[in-house]
């Protein structure tokens, strides 16, 4: 996949910047800092959730110092968590005191984004970026019913620029690889994640959603999010992760002549022994 990326918002733009996508990393930031910290710099950083691989204290801790040590690289550093990311969830972790002002008390060093919105300033363009963790999938930020998902998805601003979830939307990048059966030597895994209860996870015909067919194979990301960020919210971007076999990115233009990139930023593969894809990097034009 080609990691470098251009956004266009604007027929004649005035200026351009650099943002750096991350997600799915699993505690396999040193990896980040081995193979690609050349690419580790810019104007804002931003990373789709799962920093984490039993989200831990220690885990989040490493993660943090991760972050403290290259945010100097960036004008902005944005995070969401995931579905692994366990202790930065108020729902498990009790003790948590989450603040009202973008912060979280377990990470110093970025913007916290939790169905809420900053607005950035860079280089005199205001940039506002949408974060929410929630997905299908346990055990942390889990919402299950389809009906929660949708009124969560309606609080995304309409003047969202760029989203970030940790979900996809169905039938974009969500493509779920089969599970092979785990051993022992696996217990550092999550159990296996339960099924998106939105659609079926096996089609042995062409698939309604996306008009494919993939025998074994079942789309993990959220119809109700596919509906807001389509039909609504349009965003310039839309960062994801999750789904780890979904690594790329899709560009949808619309009747009216905007467009949405949608970019899975999922750095680890589905083996987690292999080392960690590359960052996506945007060239945001504006």
């Amino acid at each position: 996949m080609n990691n470098e990326l251009t956004v266009n918002t604007s027929k004649k733009p005035n200026q351009s910047f650099r943002i750096v996508c991350l997600s799915d990393t699993h505690n396999k930031h040193d990896e980040i800092t081995e193979f690609y910290s050349e690419m580790m710099y810019g104007s804002v950083l931003l990373h789709a959730g799962d920093f984490t691989n039993r989200g831990t204290l220690e885990e989040i801790e490493s993660f943090n110092g991760f972050i403290q040590s290259i945010k100097h690289k960036f004008t902005y550093v944005v995070i969401i968590a995931g579905n692994h990311d366990i202790m930065m969830d108020r729902t498990i972790n009790k003790n948590l005191l989450l603040n009202a002002d973008n912060k979280h008390p377990l990470l110093e060093n970025c913007i916290y984004l939790q169905d809420s919105f900053v607005d950035l300033d860079i280089e005199g363009s205001k940039i506002r970026i949408y974060g929410t963790p929630y997905s299908a999938s346990r055990p942390a930020f889990y919402m299950n019913q389809t009906k929660d998902r949708s009124i969560k998805w309606r609080t995304i601003p309409n003047d969202t620029d760029i989203l970030v979830t940790h979900s996809p939307p169905i039938g974009i990048m969500d493509l779920i690889t089969p599970r092979k059966p785990k051993n022992d030597s696996d217990s550092t895994e999550l159990p296996q994640q339960p099924k998106n209860t939105e659609v079926p996870q096996k089609i042995s015909k062409n698939c309604s959603i996306c008009k494919q067919q993939h025998v074994g194979y079942g789309h993990g990301g959220s119809r109700s999010l596919w509906k807001e960020v389509i039909g609504r919210v349009k965003p310039s971007i839309h960062l994801f992760g999750h789904i780890h076999s979904g690594y790329g990115h899709q560009l949808l233009q619309y009747d009216d002549g905007s467009s949405t990139l949608f970019i899975n930023s999922a750095m680890c593969h589905d083996d987690k022994t292999e080392t960690i894809r590359g960052p996506v990097i945007i060239n945001y034009c504006c």
